[in-house]
């Protein structure tokens, strides 16, 4: 019974032991409109068994209880009308006089499935909640799957306007387009004819607010962020095996000790024999982030003192500039965040924000006089929401605001 998974899921999550599976089933459950009655009358019943989470400072639970207080304002009067909303607040009010750290767990929780999918943003150097005077009145929709496929001969596919199927066959080899965002590549004819062809390059680009999956010939597996580009061969022939990639790319890697794996990417080789890592070479970002996730990887820089050569252990992340490469432990949830279809800030600055927000979503960002670009925030947003989703929590610090003029986004303090 989906009532009674709900009601198990909820409990885990007030419990603190809810997974991250387990808490986007949650959501999941929670965003069913035939769901709602069942929410209600749950949320009033475990009301008195929720227990005192102290994960959090009292500030930040006190910011929390109030945006759920906002929230409850636009949900509740749409859902269910006034009486029913007059009932809810007299309610929290109650629990909220009982205790604060007790209130601020609820509010937390059904905060998450009044909002669906997003969770608080605070700005850590100044917690203490405002009203909000500016809201977004425009909206964006999230990005999804699109990209333009470049064959060897130079013809375009655009991936988002094929139909499914064979898009292409070069080489030996038969392109095929998935239904699930994936550009599949197997080997169509055997034998030393195909083999023996010689071996062009294709190129997958995804624009702003795109993101593809390709599942390269030797079988292994490259997801591409908005605004990115992975240029590979027809056919892995040779000693090695090379691609070279621009923007964000998460790999997954078939391992094959007799012909390594090399990606080239900005500043830097990363030489791998099969192995889970990401790279972020963003051109807008001050230095190229490589994260291993799991096996073995070799980094090379070429920076301006000569060659510097590093090997990743799981978990660990480099910095490539221009001078210099540093190793450093990664937030693996943070980096793999887009993959899994999130995004995940954790005392982010809001210029490192936006510029995710305006690549996946297709916006421009522009700042007016007086902003504090540096300013720090946490959060978690589905990337599957509209752009609202994430600037009206952010607004809800009273630290900034936004206004929004087409696809251009203003900074406002």
């Amino acid at each position: 019974m989906p009532e009674e998974r709900l009601d198990y899921l909820f409990q885990k999550y007030l419990s603190n032991s809810c997974s991250r599976e387990e808490l986007k089933e949650l959501l999941r459950l929670a965003d069913r409109s035939d769901m709602e009655p069942h929410i209600r009358s749950s949320l009033r019943h475990l009301w008195n068994e929720i227990p005192a989470d102290k994960s959090h400072t009292e500030e930040e639970w006190d910011l929390i209880y109030h945006s759920f207080m906002k929230s409850v304002d636009s949900t509740s009067a749409q859902a269910s009308g006034e009486s029913d909303q007059s009932s809810y607040h007299k309610l929290l009010t109650k629990k909220k006089t009982r205790s604060h750290y007790i209130a601020g767990a609820a509010a937390a929780a059904i905060f998450i499935l009044v909002s669906i999918g997003t969770y608080f943003f605070y700005d850590k150097s100044d917690t203490q909640f405002k009203s909000v005077q500016s809201k977004p009145v425009q909206d964006i929709g999230p990005g999804r799957n699109k990209a333009i496929l470049t064959l060897s001969d130079g013809s375009k596919i655009i991936l988002n306007d094929a139909k499914n199927g064979e898009v292409a066959r070069q080489a030996g080899i038969s392109v095929i387009k998935a239904d699930d965002g994936q550009l599949i590549y197997t080997i169509s004819d055997a034998g030393s004819a195909a083999d023996n062809e010689e071996v062009g390059y294709n190129t997958i680009e995804t624009p702003r607010g795109g993101q593809y999956q390709v599942n390269l010939p030797d079988g292994s597996r490259v997801w591409l962020n908005a605004e990115s580009s992975l240029i590979y061969p027809t056919r892995f022939k040779g000693n090695e095996r090379k691609v070279e990639v621009y923007g964000e790319a998460y790999f997954e890697v078939t391992s094959n000790k007799l012909m390594p794996f090399r990606v080239k990417s900005r500043n830097q080789l990363i030489e791998v024999l099969g192995t889970h890592f990401n790279v972020n070479a963003y051109k807008d970002e001050p230095v190229v982030r490589t994260t291993l996730i799991e096996g073995l990887v070799s980094i090379q820089s070429d920076s301006s003192t000569g060659l510097e050569n590093k090997v990743l252990k799981p978990g660990q992340q480099s910095l490539v500039g221009k001078n210099e490469i540093k190793i450093q432990e990664a937030d693996i949830e943070i980096v793999t965040a887009w993959k899994h279809g999130d995004f995940v800030f954790k005392e982010e600055s809001l210029a490192s924000i936006m510029r995710k927000v305006s690549k996946w979503y297709d916006v421009d960002v522009s700042y007016e006089k007086g902003i504090n670009e540096n300013l720090i925030f946490s959060g978690l947003v589905s990337r599957s929401r509209n752009i609202s989703a994430i600037l009206s929590n952010m607004e809800l610090t009273g630290k900034v605001h936004f206004k929004i003029e087409g696809r251009r986004i203003i900074v406002m303090p």
